[in-house]
């Protein structure tokens, strides 16, 4: 009996030996990292976003939003997307607490669970306050309709969100102020 305590004496004190003296990177959540840089913050103008530990720089989004050779309606077509596959990674995505323009982008911008960034920090669409704009400047307006879908709205040319401008993705059945 005393044996057993003494070896497990002796396994204990050496897992607490290399949980406290590893050398960063080690039994660390993502590898590579120390714990200063999971804590670490990237500030891009006046939105905080935890630092991404990776950025997904393959997609329709990253490629091409806001270029010139794409429409409104393309550039909505690849966020619509881009929250599509982050469902696909992130999971419980339905439960995940995103009730404006910013908190999406925040999300997006590798401020999730998974510390992916689907949008790069210094992205030219993201305003100084954090949130995603159209090609003319303005914010997105996004509604979800449900944990997994959302509707996405620019402004349009005129810059002013719900007149007859206003480009809308997906199509069919179109949110209204009044809803």
């Amino acid at each position: 009996m005393r044996r057993r305590i003494v070896i497990g004496s002796a396994i204990g004190a050496l897992i607490a030996l290399v949980f406290f003296l590893r050398p960063p990177g080690i039994l660390s959540r993502t590898p590579g990292e120390d714990a200063a840089s999971r804590v670490e913050e990237a500030k891009v103008g006046m939105a905080r976003v935890p630092a991404p530990s990776r950025i997904i720089t393959k997609s329709l989004f990253f490629e091409e939003y806001g270029s010139s050779n794409r429409s409104v309606a393309d550039d909505l077509e690849a966020v619509f997307w881009l929250l599509n596959d982050c469902q696909l990674v992130v999971k419980n995505f339905e439960a995940q607490f995103l009730p404006d323009n910013q908190a999406i982008t925040s999300f997006l911008r590798g401020g999730n669970r998974e510390k992916i960034a689907w949008i790069p920090p210094a992205h030219a669409s993201v305003n100084d306050q954090g949130e995603l704009t159209d090609r003319f400047g303005v914010p997105i307006f996004f509604h979800r309709e449900s944990g997994l879908r959302f509707q996405i709205r620019s402004a349009g040319v005129d810059r002013a969100l719900w007149t007859d401008d206003d480009v809308v993705y997906p199509g069919g059945s179109v949110i209204s102020r009044d809803d």
